[in-house]
């Protein structure tokens, strides 16, 4: 399907395997960066990085600059789920947590959404409304092997989620390591 520029377009249309796809903007605008949800044409975004993809078709993206995790429907609207555009490192209310560079995001069949939150040097899960820390520990950039909060990462920056093992895999960048 070809496209023109004017067009909105939906994933589906823009990647093919054989190259020559059309590029265009699904979400976001070009120019200053902003932290507000809505439709497309409307909503902004501050440096995303990660993003994952659901099994219903939402997209779920580490808004970096903005401390936010955000989905994104296939109609392009935009909603913030977790973050307040505050750094910190605050667990509990999805929209009272905070978050301090969140770079990766990755989500399980069950709909729970992993972050990277790697300024802060830990992972995280949103799910239920929720926030919580569940491996590493808060502000403590260091390697060890461990269980849960008792592990330690270096900017973990890059996350899989493998629904069949049930294993999030973690590009611990700083150790030069994956970890799981």
């Amino acid at each position: 399907m070809t496209q023109t520029p004017s067009q909105t377009a939906t994933p589906s249309q823009t990647a093919t395997p054989q190259g020559g796809c059309v590029v265009s903007t699904f979400a976001g605008a070009l120019g200053v960066g902003a932290t507000i949800d809505g439709p497309p044409g409307v909503n902004r975004f501050r440096e995303p990085y990660g993003i994952a993809l659901d099994s219903y078709g939402t997209f779920y993206v580490a808004d970096y600059a903005a401390n936010v995790i955000r989905t994104i429907a296939a109609n392009g609207t935009a909603a913030t789920i977790a973050g307040t555009t505050a750094v910190g490192s605050a667990n509990g209310a999805a929209r009272a947590a905070t978050f301090n560079g969140p770079e990766a995001v990755a989500v399980d069949a069950a709909l729970n959404v992993y972050v990277a939150d790697t300024f802060n040097h830990v992972l995280r899960v949103v799910t239920g409304g929720q926030v919580a820390a569940f491996a590493g520990r808060t502000g403590v950039g260091a390697f060890f092997d461990g269980v849960g909060l008792a592990s330690t990462f270096f900017y973990p920056e890059g996350l899989a989620f493998e629904d069949d093992t049930q294993l999030l895999y973690v590009g611990d960048t700083y150790n030069n390591r994956i970890r799981v």
